[in-house]
């Protein structure tokens, strides 16, 4: 084979370099150059180099990576439509001028290509929806998809459709009002038709937050339709609830010798102390609530989801004895704070050698006590033996609110080091980063616990706000019921008479707050509940068997819910202090309790 020198044709500008062979002509590129016109005597035409571009979808535009000719010839392209238009779908026509640096030498020369423009895709939003019970027909809460150009949606199945029991897949079919340059899309998502709704099939995750030391009638005092005292009897004298702000620096008696004395045998009228060594501002310093303006986050969640005013604490002191009826339904009967525990802080197994934890007594009275370190059983051993995952989230290892720190067979296990938990904030970034256990428990630091006494702020209620919005803002929230309550009265006034279901208590009213996307919606719960209900509750979401301890005796929470409903999108709590506050803080560093 013999090759030829290449052979240049020039016509109307359009330069075409051939390479002949023998039989035939070999190959060649395209250099454009055509002005329209005759060329001018003289000047030779640029040769332009413009590939064509590859396609774009609508909506795109027009940028270097389309208007990208070049030439061997110095000098400026301009072109036509300029960077920057969005040309509408379907062939475009782009066209380049180009003017020579020297224009002695050269002409004007232009080239053209066509671009091909697709129809645009348009975004469809549609967040999978919630399970829905049998029965219930296809409404907007399901068929609620939206697109990001303006046009109609048609749903299959269709609006009012009733399905079977199981997973199905809903269709969205998207037609745009401009067909010429958007394309019809269709969307699906799973959606689940639960035959028998509740805790089991429609909660994967329990997250319970303790706070401390409020009776109802003092955080909850006026609340709309719920049982409250504006005033108390004093050994027959009736006293006026006064405001008392959070962050007022006195504590109250919480003992269990001090709880018999403000029961009074049922009469409720022994809340008044006379001990100097209480350091009271008036004897009837007890007779007490918080001013609403200080509650306003707790308040907001307890109108908008279930409050309930027959909620009591398990037993009858104070909060070493409660955290464990928190996680057991029992306490060994044990009804004090471990001795001690104002100086190191430590409620449990790594307690000094010597302290001892006091036992129920008769009539009001303390045992000599016992070490605080136990081997009954806990919710974490059924957790464990069905493999639900758990966390519990405290201030600090070894503080004093951490009750699984007196469960030797979880302290002395791979439980303490992955499932305990340090410091407490970590709940916010871990639910943010996409990690929620099953089964939670939120302890908070003294300062931001409502508790009373020196150090004491006014940030609980916000703190609890936050915690629910962190779960609430998060892919956790619609399969989540969140149970708030305070762990015991903390020896503030309430009116109602606790029945006694066995020798530990029942205790005084605490609050409780029930809220979930199944929970009932501005409902006040007149139901008896205790802490052994949220163990009897938790038993039954993830079918465990029972503790055979409070549990066994109390209720299921079932009042609180309603799995029919269509739940509703969370709102966030508005607060004052928001996450980065409590991420940001010091904690306490001081022992929680000093009864």
């Amino acid at each position: 084979m013999r090759r030829r020198s290449p052979v240049v044709l020039s016509a109307c500008g359009f330069r075409i370099a051939i390479v002949g062979v023998a039989g035939g002509i070999a190959a060649g590129s395209l250099l454009a150059g055509c002005s329209g016109a005759s060329q001018p005597p003289g000047l030779r035409m640029p040769a332009i180099e413009w590939r064509t571009p590859a396609p774009i979808p609508y909506g795109t535009a027009l940028s270097a990576t389309q208007l990208d000719a070049t030439s061997r010839v110095a000098g400026t392209f301009t072109y036509n439509p300029a960077a920057g238009t969005v040309p509408g779908a379907g062939p475009a026509y782009l066209q380049v001028t180009l003017t020579p640096d020297d224009t002695t030498e050269y002409s004007t020369g232009t080239a053209s290509v066509v671009l091909t423009v697709n129809r645009a895709t348009p975004a469809i939003t549609w967040p999978a929806p919630y399970p829905i019970a049998y029965g219930a027909a296809l409404g907007e809460a399901q068929l609620d998809a939206s697109a990001s150009v303006p046009g109609t949606i048609a749903y299959f199945p269709a609006a009012g459709t009733v399905l079977s029991a199981g997973t199905h897949t809903l269709t969205a079919t998207f037609t745009p009002t401009d067909t010429t340059d958007y394309a019809t899309v269709n969307a699906t998502v799973p959606i689940n038709v639960v035959a028998s709704p509740g805790p089991s099939t429609m909660i994967q995750h329990v997250v319970v937050i303790m706070q401390e030391n409020r009776s109802f009638d003092n955080l909850f005092n006026g609340f709309p339709g719920a049982d409250t005292a504006q005033s108390g009897s004093d050994q027959g004298t009736t006293v006026q609830l006064q405001p008392v702000p959070l962050e007022q620096g006195t504590d109250v008696d919480h003992s269990h010798p001090g709880w018999w004395a403000d029961w009074d045998q049922g009469m409720m009228d022994g809340f008044g102390h006379t001990d100097a060594a209480l350091n009271y501002p008036s004897p009837t310093f007890p007779y007490a609530y918080v001013p609403q303006t200080e509650t306003v986050p707790i308040w907001t969640l307890a109108q908008e989801y279930t409050l309930g005013d027959r909620m009591f604490q398990s037993n009858t002191g104070p909060s070493f004895v409660a955290h464990q009826y928190m996680i057991a339904g029992q306490s060994a009967d044990t009804d004090e704070n471990p001795d001690g525990e104002e100086v190191s802080g430590i409620w449990g197994c790594d307690a000094p050698a010597g302290t001892t934890v006091a036992l129920l007594g008769p009539n009001g009275t303390d045992l000599p006590g016992v070490f605080p370190c136990f081997d009954y059983q806990t919710m974490a051993d059924l957790l464990d033996a069905q493999g639900v995952t758990w966390r519990y989230y405290t201030p600090q290892i070894l503080q004093g609110w951490d009750g699984y720190d007196a469960i030797r067979h979880i302290r002395y296990s791979t439980d303490w080091t992955t499932d305990v938990v340090a410091p407490n904030t970590k709940v916010l970034t871990d639910v943010a980063s996409g990690s929620l256990a099953q089964m939670t428990w939120v302890i908070p630091d003294f300062k931001y616990s409502d508790h009373a006494g020196a150090g004491a702020t006014a940030e609980g209620p916000d703190w609890v706000a936050n915690v629910v919005n962190a779960i609430g803002e998060s892919q956790f929230w619609d399969s989540t019921a969140i149970l708030i309550a305070w762990d015991d009265w903390g020896g503030w006034y309430d009116h109602v008479d606790p029945q006694q279901v066995d020798p530990m208590g029942l205790g005084f009213r605490v609050p409780l707050i029930v809220v979930s996307p199944w929970a009932r919606h501005g409902y006040i719960s007149h139901t008896q509940h205790e802490f052994g209900s949220f163990l009897h509750f938790t038993e039954e979401v993830f079918t465990l068997p029972s503790l055979g301890t409070r549990d066994a005796i109390s209720d299921d929470l079932s009042d609180c819910f309603d799995f029919t409903q269509t739940p509703q999108t969370f709102v966030p709590v508005p607060v004052q202090y928001g996450p980065s506050f409590f991420l940001n803080a010091k904690p306490a560093n001081k022992p929680p309790d000093d009864d």
